[in-house]
């Protein structure tokens, strides 16, 4: 199986022009020099690449982009690969041929990998910041528009913590065993609220009683089987026509008794989701807010480069008119 390397090589093209400059590396001796300009190309490919006919008339610095200068001194067999700062500058016209040798000799010992062509992480830092931005954006925009509220959530818990923890209207998934004091048998029928969906067609036939730490607390059932994991919604007595007398007698009985409440065993209200409803929408917020912090790595990456670039070039630039300034004033 064939590999691709992700290492870029520089593969000749074509001499671009010639002229003539001191070799610094030289002690300054006058040297023909040549400008060459290189196809970067995967080192699995290198060998497969042929040189290209001149894309340019030999007097014009528009090198297209996707190439690379660089100069070379046959004689000396000495070759430079320019530095993508100094290229921008070169085809700007801000510094000529006649410079680049003695530059590139004073700064090079400065340079980075990533400072010249063939360098990826430079050139993929901002397509990943904008792949993992939009990325990032489109998860943490589907968790905002349609995560449910905590509140619609159905968690699962033991019976004990529930019976421990206030009631309050919710839904809730337990399981474990609930102590009952007492069964009553119901004659009427329980009406259902708006919003709230039973799982069952059978009518509830028990109002039981359940032993809490610090109360008693009301559920209605279809069947005593439901005392093995007493789950439903959480209602407030007043929206169902409990039977009032059967309530009374159970007040007078058990003076501790909770009737602002009852579990409902069965029902649920509309909106409840349980965590096999939600399980992608963690996904969908670590998932973005993973993404996003890669968006961010590689634009501060992204941000990094081209703050290095401008501030090299800036500097070489204030070089190349000090050369000038003293060469004048000689």
């Amino acid at each position: 199986m064939t590999t691709v390397s992700l290492r870029m090589v520089p593969v000749r093209q074509w001499v671009h022009r010639t002229f003539e400059a001191a070799d610094p590396w030289e002690g300054g001796r006058l040297a023909s020099w040549n400008l060459v300009v290189y196809r970067l190309v995967s080192a699995s490919f290198a060998h497969l690449a042929t040189p290209e006919a001149p894309a340019v008339a030999a007097g014009s610095n528009a090198i297209p982009p996707g190439l690379a200068v660089g100069i070379e001194t046959p004689e000396r067999d000495r070759h430079r690969i320019l530095p993508r700062a100094l290229q921008n500058l070169w085809r700007a016209g801000k510094v000529g041929d006649r410079d680049l040798p003695w530059l590139i000799n004073r700064v090079e010992t400065n340079l980075r990998r990533g400072d010249y062509p063939g360098s990826l992480m430079p050139q993929l830092a901002p397509i990943y910041m904008i792949v993992f931005g939009l990325i990032a954006a489109i998860l943490l925009a589907a968790y905002v528009v349609i995560a449910p509220a905590p509140g619609r959530v159905v968690l699962f818990e033991s019976t004990d913590e529930w019976l421990k923890a206030p009631l309050a209207e919710r839904d809730v998934s337990l399981s474990g065993r609930a102590q009952t004091v007492e069964l009553v048998r119901l004659e009427s029928h329980v009406r259902r609220p708006q919003g709230i969906s039973a799982g069952t067609h059978r009518d509830y036939a028990i109002l039981a009683v359940l032993q809490a730490p610090a109360e008693k607390r009301l559920a209605l059932m279809v069947d005593d089987s439901a005392v093995n994991g007493p789950s439903g919604a959480v209602l407030k007595r007043l929206d169902l026509n409990l039977d009032e007398r059967a309530l009374e007698d159970l007040r007078r009985r058990f003076p501790d008794l909770n009737t602002g409440y009852v579990l409902c065993t069965g029902w649920h209200r509309n909106d409840a989701l349980s965590p096999a409803d939600v399980e992608l929408y963690p996904v969908m917020k670590w998932g973005g807010l993973g993404t996003g912090f890669l968006a961010l790595l590689f634009g501060s990456i992204h941000l990094f480069w081209s703050v290095r670039r401008r501030r090299q070039a800036a500097a070489w630039l204030a070089l190349v008119d000090r050369k000038a300034m003293s060469a004048g004033a000689g």
